[in-house]
């Protein structure tokens, strides 16, 4: 599968590079101004002592929710605490992110005053 179609592929990935470097410094501002990498260490607090005692429970006495279901999926390394963990928050992020946009397009439906 391409991203590019063919007559753009040798104009677009000529400039990558310079745009890569262009872009770079934007990158860290923004890792200085969120505060994504204390959300996580915050989470993992939370949840890396829940994640390690369910795998000590066998697997008929977890919870049926979420946590079980990544839990169950999880490969590899997808089963270390701290992965688990990222997916949370990407779960979570999705999901608020998904009900706000649904929320702000039932307000542009709705008029005023229903």
């Amino acid at each position: 599968m391409n991203l590019f179609p063919n007559f753009i592929q040798p104009y677009g990935l000529q400039g990558l590079p310079f745009w890569c470097q262009l872009i770079h410094p934007l990158s860290l501002i923004g890792k200085c101004l969120t505060h994504v990498k204390n959300a996580q260490r915050k989470a993992e607090r939370f949840l890396v002592p829940i994640i390690e005692e369910r795998y000590r429970l066998p697997p008929e006495e977890r919870p049926n929710d979420m946590l079980s279901w990544l839990m169950e999926d999880a490969v590899g390394e997808e089963r270390d605490p701290r992965n688990l963990t990222l997916r949370v928050l990407v779960v979570n992020f999705a999901a608020i992110h998904t009900t706000s946009r649904v929320r702000c397009f039932l307000l542009k439906l709705c008029p005023a005053g229903v």
